[in-house]
C-alpha cells in the first residue's frame, strides 16, 4: 500500500511541476518539439501544429516543398543549441501569440 500511496505521489508531482511551467519554459518546449518535427523532415506535421497565423501567411504544400528544397541544399542538421530566447506576447484580433526567438551570436 505504501509504494502504490509513493508512485501516485511521484506521478502526481512530477504532473503538477510541468503544469506549473512558467509560460517562458512551455514556449520554449514547444519550439524545441516542433524544430524536432523539421529536424526529421517531418514538414506536413510541423505545418500541422503551427500557430494560425503561420498558417495564414503559407499553404501547407508550399511549407513542405519549400522546406524540402532547402534541407537538401542545407544537409542534415548536426546539432541544434538555444543561444538566447525572448519570451513575448501580442494580441493579434482574436487570438494570442507566444514566441521564443533564437539568436546566434
Amino acid at each position: 500500500m505504501k509504494r502504490l500511496f509513493a508512485g501516485i505521489l511521484l506521478v502526481a508531482l512530477t504532473f503538477g511541476i510541468c503544469f506549473a511551467a512558467s509560460p517562458e519554459k512551455k514556449a520554449v518546449i514547444a519550439a524545441k518539439n516542433w524544430l524536432e518535427l523539421v529536424d526529421v523532415k517531418n514538414y506536413a506535421k510541423s505545418y500541422d501544429d503551427a500557430a494560425s497565423f503561420f498558417k495564414a501567411m503559407i499553404n501547407k504544400d508550399d511549407w513542405i516543398n519549400t522546406l524540402g528544397n532547402l534541407r537538401s541544399m542545407l544537409g542534415p542538421v548536426e546539432s541544434r543549441q538555444l543561444v538566447s530566447k525572448k519570451y513575448e506576447t501580442k494580441n493579434v484580433g482574436a487570438g494570442r501569440i507566444e514566441a521564443t526567438r533564437k539568436q546566434k551570436i
